[in-house]
């Protein structure tokens, strides 16, 4: 019976669970040194994470190969002692029949026979004894090869489920990281002076905000220009998008 083959799972050579989440490229915010949202290295903790799940998969289905083969190998050494034990018998049975051939000639012969037929009896019984033994081997041996199957269909519904597990870390990491950068194109952040670009060096979008410390006050860009959210007319935050911008900062 042959053995399944270890799965190979390699990050370095682009298997399928390799590190994806270390090509996303975040906004320049998304790191610890402007207070990002994923400071820290969370994509390679996710990693880890799959890795070890791999490990643990990779070490079940060398467990159930060994037990395969441990399988493998009770059954032939059962199946040799079956076979012994049945030329054991016929010996033994020969044996008999030449000792009443002796008992014929001789009565001490007869005597001798009468013994070596006895001690035929026993190692006949004993055979048995030992085909029963090897039977029971060999069943064994059959249910330690199921088990061992059933291990190895475990490990495999075990590596399916880590892939998808995977899959979905991944894409809650992108869906988050898009999330995240949606919100730091519409709210900059504290800053000392009215900015020209958003977070990212992009074009800044209207209805963005940021807050002036050296003013103290909330700012909104209109498309033009920066002006205080105090002066700003309410009948108008519906067009230029800046009741949502508030709805996501606050």
């Amino acid at each position: 019976m042959s053995t399944p083959a270890n799965p190979t799972v390699s990050s370095s050579s682009g298997g399928a669970f390799g590190s994806a989440s270390s090509n996303v490229t975040t906004g320049t915010s998304d790191d610890s040194t402007s207070g990002g949202l994923f400071a820290g290295g969370a994509s390679t903790s996710v990693e880890a994470e799959i890795q070890d799940s791999l490990q643990e998969v990779s070490d079940l289905v060398t467990s159930a190969q060994t037990a395969a083969s441990t399988a493998t190998t009770k059954a032939n050494i059962a199946t040799t002692q079956a076979t012994n034990s049945a030329n054991s018998a016929t010996a033994s049975a020969t044996s008999a029949t030449n000792s009443a051939n002796s008992a014929t000639a001789s009565a001490t012969s007869a005597t001798n026979a009468a013994t070596s037929e006895t001690n035929a009896g026993t190692s006949e019984t004993n055979a048995a004894s030992s085909a029963s033994a090897a039977s029971t081997s060999a069943s064994n041996a059959s249910t330690s090869e199921t088990n061992a199957a059933t291990s190895a269909s475990t490990a495999t519904t075990q590596a399916s489920n880590a892939a998808t597990s995977a899959t979905a870390a991944q894409t809650a990491q992108a869906a988050a990281e898009l999330a995240y950068d949606n919100f730091d194109d519409r709210y900059l952040g504290p800053k000392a002076s009215d900015p020209t670009l958003d977070n990212d060096g992009d074009a800044l979008i209207d209805g963005a905000l940021y807050f002036n410390t050296t003013g103290n006050v909330l700012k909104y860009w209109d498309g033009s220009a920066w002006n205080n959210v105090e002066s700003v007319d309410t009948s108008n935050f519906a067009t230029n998008g800046f009741a949502i911008a508030m709805a996501i900062a606050l």
